[in-house]
């Protein structure tokens, strides 16, 4: 949490006073836990706000004329450390139970963490959220539950809660964890000694034997056993200690221990904090098992605390009473007389400073806080007396201005750094007081004025000026400036003799005393006429060419003017224009505006009009003056053009121009000979004004050249750029002998390519397109001979198949590529043709069938086969398969004898010849009946236990099924159910469907019907049974109950039972033994199959024990958890002993007593 208070400052200090409870506080910039208070940040900010803070605050502002104090700003802090609430301070807990502490935290500002913290045999532990067996402890939730209750659990418990002011606690709850005594054996009827494994201290006493019968009870003598040795005894001989800062202290600490103690160590508790001192700590003596006593060399603040002595022997842990040792002795308290001191300037200053220390201080100065500077001031300062640790009050001899600000006293001593309250001291007398009597004047030009100034100085002021600021210039004025009265010392009033105009500006009076220099407000001197006011009607003008246009131009003037001219600048030329100017009227002091009587290119331009007064010369803004029309604007589209020889071209022109062309020419540069064409010129067309572009209609050689384009106007002469025209030869002519030629596979085959070119060509190809593919065929390539600039024909050495297509001659030379007309080139001979007579072919399932195949092949082929393609795999079948007949060369076709479901695919004739390899289209098989398809009419069937049920089961097969099974799938386990399993009805062809006469639980499961024929085995999809019903839920409401001697008590038993439960009983377990216990047992209601709970009316300690609730029903038994009956209070009696043995003597041997 931050406050600002703002102050604005222009050559001062800012403080800030605090009023507390009465007490007034100077706060200033460096004062602890605090930002700002500068002149560049006035503003507070407290980083940390706590209560202390609390108050009102004023900010104020010091300048070297007065200090102003702004209004009060109450600052409250609210909020603190959290409060931490317990709803018990002890909690009883079995031993193996869960148990839950409760906190409750109210914090503002938020808690930001929680923990706990046990004590526990002096050992101090924090539990946090991460501790393990316990539930989460966390800002949500702070309460903290233990999963499971140990002996070591026991101690006091404390929640802790932290947010930013600090941490809260709450008051400890004492945690007691009860439960069977652990480290004995024997205590039994058969062995009734007893060995205690362990022995502590804790095991001293009178012990008593006691053995109960029917009779009653007896019991031994005491024997008195009394433990020796134990956890160490320690002493400490002062419980108290105080110790002064910086000397050497023992604590004191004696150890009587048997056995003897292995170890020693300090525990100091300090703000909270436990920390553990041993021998190895730094700045110590002692703290060993022969001298277990305790020496600090050098006594620090953080050194106070409660200290305890712990000593460990084989035992246990000893522990001293605590020593609360003291240590006195602080910082410097220092102090001031007066929190505020008015000084004359040049008078002595003393600042007074009283110091109390213990240890007593060693050094003292004192800082200054001025104008946002922070100073120390030790005692060879200049300019002061004393300050010394003797005199720590400080005089100053003379005082400055400089000397103004906050004093604080600091002593030393070797705790740390005191310091007093600041003092703020105030040097009255400085720089002088200027005034003026008015902050404007408005002067005629030429006119004399006078600008007042009264100075009020102490010390009286030695020299007076003024200051001048004009257009950003500053000037001094003294009393020896031209034209001027008065600017003395005794009389600082300036009168200026006559005014001109640059006596306009901000005028300021200063004054100087041996202090400094003090100034005025400014003064605004405005000096009214001037030159003259000049301006113009539009900013903006087009004219056209040859047209008049006229300038206007209005002048303002006081005094008047005496003479005007305008002055144009184009491309970068300023000209001056007068009336004597030809082709123009106007441009004189009557008439300032200006007409052109014709307009011409020459006179676009930016035009300013001027007017001259005795005060000097004023100006227009610009006219922007564009006299539109000019020259063509001629354009070409592309400034190189390559033309093939003999060819037309074109060089296209394209003309802007206004006032429109009359004429248009071109010109040609070849060779530094320069050519004009006109329309006359022969061989080409265009070169008019309409259609100015030039189209040579045959190019020849000397055509190459630098084209120009020309358009006259009355204006003159445009022309584009120069477009570079090269003639270049022709591409090369191809010509071939034939346009068709039919060849035999393996033969060769000669295309003739005839070629005549002007450039020569330079390179050779051949281009194929076959099946939509190009290929391009050189020199270079296999099986050809020929390609080359001197033999361009193309012989193929040995046709194939793949030679056929359309071939092309192709001849490069500089001008491009020619090529010839396209020769059809068929190759006869191939791969061989196979065709089949169907797509499509059903077939009965263990019936022949066949595939026809034709073949028609040049050269004749050499071998044939099939393939077939069946759920993605590809099997070739050739002659010597199996159970088929054909496959050859002579008989393609094939015939399967006998057809199976694998039989079914894509089938593919292939036949071989030294060509290659030809394929049929395929032929698609199917082999129709298969395994039987099985149906069942329902995915989920749920039963009632002892019910009979049926699953359906339909079945389509061809050829026909020829037995019928069910499978069933339970808990892993797969069993197949044939017509002769026992409870159920005859499963057959003719019924697969299969019932259950009686349904249990283990026929819950998945059952799958199947089907087998001469083709394989089919297959439902999977129904699950569900047989529902089963043994009784059996549900008690608590687990633990704790029972007083003597009381009736209940123990609650529900029951979901289907099928209905029959009956009900409960089960004791207590001492290794378990009894039956029914409705008839005596001393007890209820335990029936409509009240299956238990009343014991009268409780006895044999009542004690793991108590369960039983319910039957034709399934099966079901059981409740066990409820843990304890009975307390009461002994073993006759009458109880009498009862047991009744009881057992029922549900042993069936009497009843």
């Amino acid at each position: 949490m931050s406050r600002h208070t703002e102050s604005r400052l222009r050559n001062g200090t800012c403080v800030l006073d605090k009023l507390m409870n009465g007490a007034l506080a100077f706060l200033n910039a460096g004062y602890p836990g605090t930002e700002g208070m500068t002149i560049k940040e006035p503003s507070l900010t407290i980083t940390r706000p706590t209560f202390d803070d609390t108050g009102e605050y004023f900010c104020n502002a010091k300048d070297s004329l007065s200090t102003q104090t702004g209004p009060a700003i109450q600052l409250n802090v609210i909020g603190g450390i959290p409060k931490v609430e317990i709803t018990s301070v002890t909690q009883i807990v079995e031993y193996g139970q869960p148990f839950t502490l409760d906190c409750n935290i109210t914090s503002f500002s938020n808690y930001t963490s929680v923990y706990w913290q046990q004590l526990y045999n002096g050992t101090t532990s924090n539990i946090t959220s991460d501790y393990p067996g316990l539930t989460n402890i966390s800002t949500m939730f702070p309460s903290m539950t233990i999963m499971k209750a140990v002996s070591s659990n026991s101690g006091l418990y404390t929640c802790y809660a932290e947010n930013i002011v600090g941490t809260g606690s709450s008051d400890a709850v004492n945690v007691t964890v009860i439960g069977e005594y652990l480290g004995l054996s024997g205590n039994k009827t058969m062995y009734p000694s007893m060995t205690i494994l362990k022995a502590v201290s804790a095991d001293t006493g009178l012990y008593t034997c006691y053995a109960v019968n029917i009779v009653g009870t007896g019991y031994s003598e005491a024997v008195n056993v009394t433990i020796i040795g134990g956890t160490p005894k320690i002493e400490i001989t002062p419980v108290t200690q105080i110790v002064e800062y910086g000397q050497p202290f023992t604590l004191d600490c004696n150890i009587t221990s048997y056995p003897n103690h292995t170890s020693v160590y300090w525990q100091r508790m300090s703000n909270g904090t436990t920390s553990t001192i041993t021998l190895d700590y730094p700045g110590l003596t002692g703290i060993t098992t022969m001298f277990p006593s305790m020496t600090i060399l050098k006594a620090v603040s953080t050194d106070s605390g409660l200290y305890t002595c712990v000593a460990v022997n084989r035992v246990g842990t000893g522990y001293s009473e605590a020593v609360n040792v003291i240590v006195v002795g602080d910082i410097p308290k220092v102090e001031i007389t007066s929190v505020t001191q008015i000084v004359e300037y040049g008078q002595p200053l003393t600042l007074d400073c009283n110091i109390t220390s213990f240890p007593n201080y060693t050094s003292v100065y004192w800082q200054q806080l001025y104008n946002g500077t922070l100073l120390n001031i030790t005692s060879d300062y200049l300019g002061l007396s004393d300050n010394t640790t003797m005199y720590p009050s400080k005089t100053i001899l003379k005082a400055v201005t400089a000397d103004s600000g906050l004093y604080t006293c600091y002593a030393v001593n070797i705790v740390g750094t005191g310091y007093s309250d600041a003092l703020n001291v105030t040097v009255i007398g400085g720089i002088p007081k200027v005034e003026i009597t008015s902050v404007t004047q408005i002067v005629d030009y030429g006119q004399p004025f006078t600008l007042d100034c009264n100075i009020t100085s102490f010390p009286n002021h030695t020299s007076v000026y003024w200051q001048r600021m004009s257009n950003g210039t500053t000037s001094n004025i003294t009393s020896d400036y031209p034209e001027l009265n008065c600017n003395t010392t005794m009389f600082p009033t300036m009168s200026i003799l006559k005014a001109v105009s640059s006596d306009s500006g901000l005028y300021t009076c200063y004054a100087v005393n041996i202090v400094g220099t003090g100034y005025s407000d400014v003064v605004n001197v405005s000096v009214i006429g001037g030159i003259p006011k000049v301006e113009i009607t539009s900013v903006t003008q087009i004219v056209e060419y040859g047209q008049p246009f006229t300038l206007d131009c209005n002048i303002t003037s006081f005094p008047n003017h005496t003479s005007v001219y305008w002055q144009r600048m184009s491309n970068g030329t300023t000209s001056n224009i007068t009336s004597d100017y030809p082709e123009l009227n106007g441009n004189t002091t009557m008439f300032p505006s200006m007409s052109i009587l014709k307009a011409v290119s020459a006179d676009s331009g930016l035009y300013t009009c001027y007017a001259v007064n005795i005060v000097g010369t004023g100006y227009s803004d610009v006219v922007n003056v564009t006299v539109v029309g000019g020259i063509p604007k001629v354009e070409i589209t592309s400034v190189t053009q390559i033309v093939e020889y003999g060819q037309p071209f074109t060089l296209d022109c394209n003309i802007t121009s206004f006032p429109n062309h009359t004429s248009v020419y071109w010109q040609r540069m070849s060779y530094d000979t320069i050519s004009y064409i006109t329309s006359e010129y022969r061989g080409l067309t265009g070169i008019a004004a309409m259609f100015p572009s030039m189209t040579i209609l045959k190019a020849v050689s000397s055509d190459s050249g630098l084209y120009t384009c020309y358009a006259v106007n009355i204006v003159g002469t445009g022309y584009s750029d120069a477009v570079n025209v090269t003639v270049i030869g022709g591409i090369p002519k191809v010509e071939m002998s034939s346009v068709t030629q039919i060849v035999e596979y393996g033969q060769p085959c000669t295309l003739y390519c005839n070629i005549t070119s002007f450039p020569n060509h330079n390179f050779v190809y051949w281009q194929r397109i076959s099946n939509g593919t190009i290929s391009y065929i050189t020199s270079e390539y296999c099986r050809i001979t020929g390609i080359t600039t001197m033999f361009p024909s193309m012989t193929i050495l040995k046709a194939v198949s793949a030679d056929s297509g359309l071939y092309t001659c192709n001849a490069v030379n500089i001008v491009g590529t020619g090529y010839s007309d396209t020769v059809n080139v068929t190759v006869i001979g191939g791969i061989p043709k196979v065709e089949i007579t169907s797509v499509t072919q059903i077939v009965v399932y263990g019936q022949p069938f066949t595939l026809d195949c034709n073949i028609t092949s040049f050269p004749n082929h050499t071998s044939v086969y099939w393939q077939r393609m069946s759920n993605g795999t590809t099997s070739n079948i050739t002659s010597d398969y199996p159970e088929l007949n054909g496959n050859t060369t002579m008989f393609p076709s094939i015939s399967i004898l006998k057809a199976v479901s694998s039989d079914s695919g894509l089938y593919t004739c292939y036949a071989v010849n030294i060509v290659g390899t030809g394929y049929s289209d395929v032929v698609n098989v199917t082999v129709i009946g298969g395994i039987p398809k099985v149906e069942i009419t329902s995915v989920t069937q749920i039963v009632e236990y002892g019910q009979p049920f049926t699953l359906d089961c339909n079945i389509t097969s061809f050829p026909n099924y020829t037995s019928v099974y069910w499978q069933q799938l339970s808990n892993g386990t797969t069993s197949n159910i044939t017509s002769d399993y026992p409870g159920l009805s005859d499963i057959t062809t003719m019924f697969p469907s299969m019932t259950i006469m009686k349904a249990v639980s283990t026929e819950s499961g998945l059952y799958t019907c199947y089907a087998v024929n001469i083709v394989g085995i089919g297959y439902s999809d999977a129904v699950n049974v569900t047989v529902i019903g089963g043994i009784p839920k059996v549900e008690i409401t608590s687990v633990t109950q704790i029972v007083e001697y003597g009381e009736p008590f209940s123990l609650d038993c529900n029951i979901t039972s289907f099928p209905n439960h029959t009956s009900v009983y409960w089960q004791r377990m207590s001492n290794g033994t378990t009894l039956n216990i029914t409705s008839d047992y005596p001393g007890l209601t209820g335990n029936t199959t409509l009240f299956p709970s238990m009343t014991i009316l009268k409780v006895v300690s044999a009542d004690s024990g793991l108590y369960k609730c039983y319910a039957e029903n034709i399934v099966g038994t079901g059981s409740s958890d066990a409820v843990n009956v304890t009975v307390i209070g009461g002994k073993h009696t006759f009458f109880e002993l009498l009862k047991e043995f009744a009881y057992q003597m029922h549900y042993f041997f069936g009497v009843l007593i």
